[in-house]
């Protein structure tokens, strides 16, 4: 998996990559670390909706991360 000059890899590419050739799982880890990337993504937005349905709540604005 090549990454662009001044990119930096995202989880997915990086958990595909080592379920892959560190652990030698083969087209099994590539999936799996892709899944594990999807997985994280998800709950990591359903835990930012959470935050801003809460200040959303109690009427102030929610702080967006940077």
């Amino acid at each position: 998996m090549g990454v662009p000059p001044g990119a930096a890899p995202n989880a997915s590419a990086t958990a595909a990559w080592l379920l892959t050739y560190a652990l030698r799982l083969e087209a099994v880890g590539i999936w799996l670390g892709l899944l594990t990337g999807v997985a994280t993504t998800a709950v990591l937005l359903l835990r930012r909706h959470a935050v801003s349905l809460d200040a959303r709540a109690e009427g102030r604005t929610a702080v967006a991360a940077a």
